[in-house]
């Protein structure tokens, strides 16, 4: 005869004289013994729930305001490999709401560098465009033509770069919608969450996915304006970009971040089917927009060249 599985004992909690609390909803635990949340079926390890030591992150940007700077960039540095990452981080760790949004604030703001950085590269080109068109003739050095210096030059300069440049255009919307795809996508999670039975999850768990998944974008931001920087002298990049071009580059962005949450929710939040749920919320975050660039195309009328998507 086969021997019957041994039944779940839990803990000893005769020896455990504070509360423990589901990580996810903080339903009181006390005296189950199936390592399981009745009220939000959040599956956990005993080890996890009951020892007070593990409430603190080794080096969690919200836990350790004595060092923020290090902080800051070793979790930036540790978001890079979300395995690992979120196999650290417990939702017995408590959150800290305004840190979090701190990080998740300059995190946003370095996702513009990269606008910035394609800016400078397109005044320098467009400022040696219009000394070989427009300053030639009155050129009076032995040299190449230059144009003279003069803020009323470079603001007309800047202008010119921002018409004619598509990549400009793509980047400075894609750094506009960064900080709004945080919060469509929570909405579109949220949904799933009332559907799941996961009423009773806080919501800051769901913060803490969006905005450690969605940090990405400030190593992208580094590196592509220092390869757009680099570009004024090597030429790496090309005045002209095509559309095609950037779209297939901004759905590599949204395949990154896409497979970011999916670990975030798998391995974090646990959640069941986690893949299908991450995907159909960047569905519906992707219609949605799309919506409302038809609405204002139908507002605004045809697009002039220097456009997006023009």
């Amino acid at each position: 005869m086969l021997d019957a599985a041994p039944l779940p004992t839990g803990p000893a909690w005769e020896f455990i004289s504070h509360d423990v609390l589901c990580p996810l909803c903080e339903y009181n635990l006390r005296g189950l013994s199936e390592p399981r949340c009745p009220e939000c079926g959040h599956r956990f390890e005993w080890e996890d729930v009951t020892d007070p030591n593990t409430r603190v992150h080794p080096y969690l940007f919200e836990h350790h305001p004595e060092r923020n700077i290090r902080s800051f960039f070793r979790t930036l540095w540790g978001t890079l490999r979300p395995v690992k990452f979120w196999r650290s981080v417990s939702p017995m760790q408590p959150s800290r709401p305004g840190r979090l949004a701190v990080y998740w604030v300059i995190t946003s703001v370095l996702v513009f560098l990269a606008f910035f950085g394609e800016w400078a590269r397109a005044i320098v080109a467009m400022w040696d465009f219009n000394a070989t068109i427009f300053y030639s003739p009155y050129n009076t050095n032995s040299g190449p033509p230059t144009t003279p210096f003069s803020w009323k030059n470079l603001w007309f300069t800047a202008g010119m770069a921002w018409r004619s440049d598509h990549l400009l255009n793509w980047l400075c919307y894609i750094a506009i919608f960064w900080p709004f795809w945080r919060y469509l996508t929570l909405l579109a999670l949220l949904i799933f969450r009332d559907s799941l039975r996961r009423a009773k999850i806080k919501r800051f768990h769901i913060d803490r996915c969006l905005v450690y998944s969605l940090d990405v974008g400030a190593w992208l931001g580094l590196m592509l304006a220092a390869v757009l920087i680099c570009s004024i002298w090597t030429e790496w990049i090309k005045a002209k970009t095509e559309n095609q071009t950037v779209m297939l580059a901004a759905g590599a962005v949204i395949a990154i971040v896409t497979t970011r949450l999916w670990l975030a929710y798998r391995l974090y939040l646990r959640f069941d089917h986690a893949f299908w749920v991450i995907v159909s919320s960047q569905v519906m975050v992707f219609l949605l927009v799309m919506n409302l660039i038809v609405v204002w195309y139908h507002l605004a009328g045809p697009p002039e060249p220097g456009d997006l998507f023009y």
